[in-house]
Parts: C-alpha cells; structure tokens; sequence
C-alpha cells in the first residue's frame, strides 16, 4: 500500500539481454517480437537516464526524497531539487523520478554521484553541510519524472501507464527548466524500437524501459519494466577454446591486457554459434579457420588464466581480438584472473561477440584498468 510521506518499494526493472549496440540480426528481432506480444499489440518505449533513482514525495512546500531502497536522500543538501518541487505548488504527491546532473551522460552522472555521495541514509551535521550546500549552487541537478503514483492524497497506482502520463504531463507542466517528463512513445514494431533506442544512445542515454501501456504501478515488481541497456563494448583477445565433439571451436575464452605486465587476463567465456555478419560464416567457423594452427595444449607464460582450463590454449600473440557485447561487468568468487584480489575477480555477464576485429593487435586489447574503471561506474549508477 502506497502511503504519503512512507517509503515504498517502487517498481523495478527486468534487464533484457537484447543489445541493439550491434548488429541487430534475426534473433534480436524475435526476442523485440515477443516482448511487444507478450505486453499486448504495442508498448511504450521510455527514455532511462543515466541517474539516481528519487523518489519525491511533495506537500506545498514540504518535500520527502527516498531512495529506490527507501533509505532517505537529507533534502537540505538538495536546495535546488527542494526549490523546484515546492515551485509546483503540489499537495500530497509522490513522484517516481531520476536524479540527473546537468551535461553529457558522464559528466551528468559524476554531478550526481559526488552530490549524493555520502548522503543517502545519513543527517548531514555542521562544516559538511555547508559544503554540500554551496556545492548544490556549484554543480545543479534536473529531474526526470517517469511516473506518479499519488495526486492530492488520493493514491493512483491502479490506473493504466497512459492515464498516469496524461496526468503526469499536466505536473510537469508546472514546473521550470529543472524539471522534465521522460521522453515517452507508443510503438508496436521492432524497427520502431530500435530506432528510438537509436536515438537514445545518440543522446548518450543509458538506455531505454519498456512497458506495457495498460499496465498499473506494481509497487516491488521487477518483472514488467524491461530495461534494454547500453551494452559495454569490450575488445578482448581470445587466449583459448572450448570445443565440440567436432573439434571446431564452441566458445572462446578471453582476456583483458595489463600493459605495465605485458600479461593478460582471463575475464569469461563468449559463445561462437552466432553469425559473423562480415563472412556469412558462423564466428565459430571462421575462429577455428584462425586459431586452428595456433592451438596448444600447454598455457603460455604471459596469461594468468585463474581456473580456467579451456580444452586448447591460444598464444595471445599469434591470437585475435574480438569485439564483446556486455550486458555488466561483474565483480564476485568466479573462476577468472581480471583484476583478481585475492578474493573476487571481473567477470562478464551475458558476454557475446559482435565482430572480429581485423584492425587491432592483442596488446590493443581492452586492459584490466579500464574494465575496473567501468564496475565502479556502472556499480555507483
């Protein structure tokens, strides 16, 4: 039950392992074919910013921000976020919104992160909270409103997605230039989605939602958003394989490079069963016609390969580089090298080759610093 002032578990999000970054091939239209199906005869396709999750709960000038997890946002460190909720002139309404600092993706996320950071959860006291204060006037944040689910006490989450949008546009409209509604579109085609997810990542977003337009607000639910992301583009050097019963190449394990090592590391394992767009061939044929004179059966010194034991290792310097789409970097016990400490190391999830790629070098590969780099972006996001 949604209630004024309380916090709830507002719905959450499915994550597809869809990549429309590639190229899109049969299986990509297929998989886009069944969400629409399954969500009726269209959907509506949303922008999803690349921010903090906020949600606001607004009485005239008195105003609530919890977070996605219910732990409470210290709104005086907020003034400009406050300011433009309490301009609205809203009585008793709960907004579901993202947190979004002003610039392009990165620079708009690293406002965010260094305006909330240390702030969730916690009452800001003395010198930190002046500093905090002055550096709301420093770097601002806007407001990206999704959804509401309460107007004027009266809660409204059993409506349908449009009704709510409708209504959400009119507070929107009330509003300054801090304060925008996120780019919605009803559509019921792949090509449809495909080309506003496009646009999306042109604009640096970090994806799109896609929902049902007759859907009520599921407060808990992570079942029905459906999150299609931007992949992280990776290029990794396959430094061994897992083959079939014949002997051509099932999939490839790959790894990062350490330059200041020269070694590499293990970071996962990519299925070679889709087609190479480039060749007409799968990329297991045409890694097997590559690889098939390089194979060894001893590792070579310069990859820490963690316990992983492909069935054939690869040299990285008689290797190739493939391009990776992945849907997260991952950090757990698993059994690669990348990044290893002792405990936990990187790893892929849902990992899956786009391309072969012919113009880089395996010491061109993607390094181990960067993929740490790009956890750490995406696990403060």
């Amino acid at each position: 039950m949604i209630e004024f002032a309380k916090p709830f578990t507002p719905m959450g999000l499915k994550y597809s392992a869809v990549d429309l970054n590639g190229p899109v091939d049969e299986q990509t239209n297929e998989d886009l074919k069944t969400i629409i199906s399954e969500a009726g005869a269209s959907v509506a396709v949303e922008t999803k910013e690349d921010g903090y999750r906020c949600i606001a709960h607004v009485n005239k000038d008195e105003v609530t921000l919890f977070t996605r997890s219910g732990s409470r946002y210290d709104e005086r460190c907020f003034p400009d976020i406050v300011k433009t909720l309490t301009e609205m002139n809203l009585r008793k309404t709960i907004l579901d919104m993202e947190l979004r600092g002003i610039g392009n993706r990165y620079e708009g996320f690293k406002i965010v992160q260094e305006r909330a950071n240390g702030l969730i959860g916690r009452t800001v006291k003395g010198k930190t909270l002046d500093k905090r204060i002055a550096l709301a006037q420093e770097k601002q944040l806007r407001l990206v409103a999704f959804d509401v689910v309460m107007i004027s006490g009266k809660p409204i989450d059993e409506l349908p997605l449009l009704h709510r949008t409708d209504l959400l546009d009119d507070i929107v409209a009330k509003g300054g230039k801090n304060i925008t509604r996120a780019e919605q579109y009803i559509v019921n085609t792949p090509e449809q989605i495909i080309a506003f997810y496009k646009k999306t990542d042109s604009n640096e977003g970090e994806g799109i939602v896609i929902k049902q337009p007759g859907l009520s607000y599921l407060p808990g639910d992570d079942t029905h958003w459906i999150k299609v992301k931007r992949f992280e583009s990776l290029d990794l050097t396959i430094v061994g394989i897992y083959q079939n019963e014949q002997t051509e190449s099932r999939q490839a394990l790959v790894a990062t490079y350490v330059p200041t090592e020269e070694k590499y590391q293990t970071i996962g394992t990519v299925n070679l069963a889709r087609k190479n767009p480039a060749t007409g061939n799968t990329f297991a044929q045409d890694v097997h016609r590559k690889l098939r004179k390089n194979m060894r059966s001893v590792p070579p010194k310069n990859v820490d390969y963690g316990n992983c034991a492909p069935d054939s290792y690869v040299t990285p310097e008689k290797s190739i580089v493939l391009e990776i789409g992945a849907m997260e970097i991952q950090q757990s016990k698993n059994d690669y090298a990348c990044g290893h400490n002792g405990k936990t190391a990187y790893s892929l999830r849902i990992g899956h080759v786009r391309s072969i790629r012919e113009d880089k070098a395996p010491w061109q590969s993607t390094s181990t610093s960067k993929v740490a780099k790009l956890y750490l972006a995406k696990k403060l996001s």
